[in-house]
């Protein structure tokens, strides 16, 4: 909760762009990517790969342990609630995917204008996502529980920034009525079986005292 705070305090600081590109790269570790930082001139904000099991990838002398996956990544800060077209490159950002032959490209800004920009997005197989609706995904996560890795590569392939909130906003509703067992549920559990139980719980313990105790299913 705190990152997804931080995303939103951060995206209009285009003084210090650096913070934002920071927070976004915490964000997408919590999220359970590999991130590789980056963050010079003329490179991309880092690289992020996801390694959910098994990776459905074959090795090769050049990457022994390949990820499922890999996308580029760049935040563009801006003082406004939308970013313009023009102060996004994202000839640039196509560029560092190629150059870093990762399987998608993710830009982050506080908003994006309608029009050329999806426009480009589409045709450079980019995809746009606001920092809000990053930080609903953290969220998302922190309330219900971890989302797929396999599940998240649906949203790198959509380019159009509405089409990006419109996942975003189906994810969270779906996960809201799959993930009933919650991190306050199960801290809740834990406290109820305090001193009636050994040091070592079994999964079943827990989810029979949510069941009969909390009357939550799990």
């Amino acid at each position: 909760m705190h990152i997804a705070r931080l995303l939103l305090q951060t995206q209009h600081e285009s003084t210090f762009n650096k913070r934002l590109e920071a927070v976004v790269s915490d964000a997408l570790r919590y999220l359970g990517f590999d991130v590789r930082d980056l963050a010079q001139s003329g490179e991309p904000e880092g690289i992020a790969s996801a390694f959910p099991s098994p990776t459905q990838r074959s090795p090769n002398n050049d990457n022994p342990t390949p990820p499922l996956y890999s996308f580029s990544f760049d935040a563009k800060s801006s003082k406004h609630e939308v970013a313009k077209t023009g102060n996004i490159s994202l000839d640039a950002v196509a560029e560092h995917r190629d150059r870093y032959d990762a399987d998608h490209a993710l830009v982050i800004a506080p908003g994006f204008s309608e029009g050329a920009l999806t426009v480009r997005c589409e045709q450079q197989k980019i995809t746009p996502m606001t920092a809000h609706d990053l930080g609903r995904l953290l969220e998302y996560t922190a309330e219900y529980g971890a989302i797929s890795l396999v599940k998240f590569r649906e949203v790198l392939f959509l380019h159009d920034p509405n089409k990006v909130r419109e996942w975003v906003d189906t994810l969270g509703g779906v996960m809201k009525v799959q993930r009933n067992l919650t991190m306050d549920i199960f801290l809740k559990a834990l406290d109820a079986l305090k001193g009636e139980v050994p040091d070592v719980l079994s999964a079943s313990t827990i989810a029979l005292t949510c069941r009969r105790e909390l009357k939550v299913a799990s």
